[in-house]
């Protein structure tokens, strides 16, 4: 129970190293994160033990927890924390770090919360043994690769890493794979792997450390499910996910000609650095301040081929101007509104990639669709014709020593099994309405009472 004399600490990352020197778990201080996704911090663990709050994107933006161990805490050092999936990676961290949940022999756990940690396993058999990933993050960046020595599974930003010596990606069997629901259903981490979402299994996160949730809010994960007894596919394909539901603006309509958008200030210039992984991107928009005065209340737009743009630095909005090409904006937030004259701004950011590697260096050429240092003075110089009238959009639904397991002795509670559903497809068209327009609904898949599906105009 906290104390009189304990702290509420809120927790944002505003751009490189921050220190917080007198949280004290033990007097009852708390973290606050309040409704912060997980695409925006997630949990990491230095190399001496050291707790740290750390941006999934970036190497160099995080906050660290002085004299504080991820061990030393518990459900009351944390505000109900607003978002499910950081509910559920917070859970991961603190419960293998507590030693919470089941730890079997013939299983492999992977985690993705440790600083320098490379570890190699010998001997293992992809036909018995399994590789649980209850304790990994779904935010981190996850790299699978087959490489002379065996299997790879790295993570960034962390860096942490699991070989398998001798064993090649499609040697694995899907039913040796284990994730909770939302991995998988939700976060598609079985596909580097070369399996679908439907062969794996599913676990329950029942014995693992939950932090409080809001009010009348509950925390998924407890489905289990036996999965197929397959191999992995020759070629894996990585699907570009919708991840509209986790606060990013989606907006429609046509918006003329690419020289119309809207434009940064004159004494601003745009530049994109970052890494590639997966099926996405975790980058840094840097933007420049050339001119003698500072830019107080910037805005800025740029044209990309890459979907689903997420930002916490500030307030986005991203309109598809045709197929393929989107318009993105942004704005600041309240505590980076101002950039000094001569000085820059960094802006962390994720989004999915279209056409690009799944690994190497991420670069203003390969993110912008057009180079908005240039299209500047189109924009200037081309005054923008009338906006036609848009409709209002509808929101879609190297290596270390080998690893020594830690046995556990845990009682089983029951967990809830989840039964397998199928749908088809279902479209729902209508007729022309009086103003000539004709909409057509198609609704594909669904989880956790959700539905994905598209809207035609």
């Amino acid at each position: 129970m906290a104390d009189s004399q304990s702290q509420v600490f809120d927790i944002n990352l505003t751009g490189g190293v921050a220190a917080i020197a007198d949280f004290n778990p033990s007097r009852g201080d708390q973290l606050d994160f309040g409704d912060i996704s997980v695409h925006g911090l997630i949990l990491g663990q230095q190399a001496d033990g050291t707790a740290i709050i750390t941006s999934p994107w970036s190497n160099s933006n995080y906050i660290v927890l002085e004299g504080v161990r991820w061990a030393d805490l518990t459900a009351a050092n944390f505000v109900p924390v607003g978002n499910e999936h950081l509910r559920q990676d917070i859970g991961a961290v603190l419960s293998w770090e507590q030693d919470l949940g089941s730890r079997d022999s013939d299983t492999v756990y992977l985690r993705s919360h440790e600083y320098g940690v490379q570890e190699r396993v010998e001997n293992f058999d992809p036909q018995t043994q399994k590789l649980s990933f209850l304790y990994l993050g779904t935010r981190e960046r996850l790299n699978v690769e087959d490489t002379s020595e065996g299997l790879l599974i790295s993570t960034e930003p962390s860096g942490q890493s699991l070989l398998l010596v001798g064993v090649q990606r499609t040697d694995l069997v899907a039913a040796n794979l284990e994730f909770h629901h939302d991995q998988v259903m939700e976060d598609n981490l079985e596909e580097p792997f070369g399996f679908s979402q439907d062969a794996v299994s599913l676990v329950s996160r029942q014995e693992l450390f939950t932090p409080p949730a809001p009010a009348g809010e509950s925390t998924d994960g407890l489905q289990v499910r036996s999965g197929e007894p397959v191999q992995a596919a020759p070629e894996v394909v990585i699907t570009e996910m919708d991840h509209s539901s986790h606060g990013h603006d989606h907006a429609m309509g046509d918006h003329g000609a690419m020289a119309s958008m809207a434009q940064p200030a004159e004494a601003l210039t745009l530049s994109v650095s970052g890494s590639l992984y997966w099926g996405g991107m975790g980058g840094t928009l840097t933007i420049a301040n050339a001119g003698d005065q500072a830019v107080e209340d910037w805005s800025v737009s740029f044209l990309t081929r890459h979907q689903d743009f997420q930002s916490w630095a500030g307030d986005v909005a991203v309109v598809e101007l045709e197929p393929g090409l989107y318009e993105v904006s942004l704005t600041p937030a309240s505590w980076n509104n101002s950039i000094a004259a001569g000085g820059s701004l960094s802006i962390d950011f994720n989004a999915s990639s279209v056409g690009l590697p799944n690994a190497g260096a991420l670069t203003s050429e390969l993110f912008f669709a057009a180079d908005p240092n240039t299209a500047m003075a189109a924009a200037e110089s081309e005054p923008a014709g009338d906006s036609p009238e848009v409709a209002e959009p509808v929101a879609s639904p190297q290596p270390a020593e080998p690893i020594e397991p830690i046995e556990a002795a845990v009682d089983q509670a029951p967990a809830e099994v989840v039964e397998e559903l199928t749908s088809e497809p279902v479209t729902d068209a209508l007729e022309s309405t009086d103003q000539g327009f004709a909409f057509q609904v198609s609704l594909g898949d669904s989880w956790s009472g959700t539905y994905s599906g598209t809207l035609e105009l």
